[in-house]
């Protein structure tokens, strides 16, 4: 097994309810206030192929600020929150 190190980005562990949020995946939004809308940093979106209550979402290294987030169920539900970076 090869394991890669991005020195370019930086981790955060998100958790949202499960019993919430239904089906086999995940859709996780990221709008980040601080951006104007339209312009390139202000919406990011990833899926993840499992429902288990946590997630990872990665930033720019030298990104700090608030991130509202957004998990959306395949089948149905939403939990939000905001995190600090």
């Amino acid at each position: 097994m090869t394991v890669y190190s991005n020195l370019d980005r930086q981790a955060r562990e998100i958790s949202y309810d499960p019993n919430l949020v239904k089906g086999d995946t995940i859709e996780i939004r990221c709008v980040n206030p601080n951006v104007p809308e339209g312009e390139d940093g202000h919406v990011s979106t990833r899926t993840a192929d499992n429902n288990d209550g946590l997630a990872v979402i990665t930033f720019p290294a030298d990104y700090s600020g608030t991130c509202e987030i957004t998990v959306t169920g395949s089948e149905s539900g939403v939990d939000t929150g905001t995190i600090e970076i």
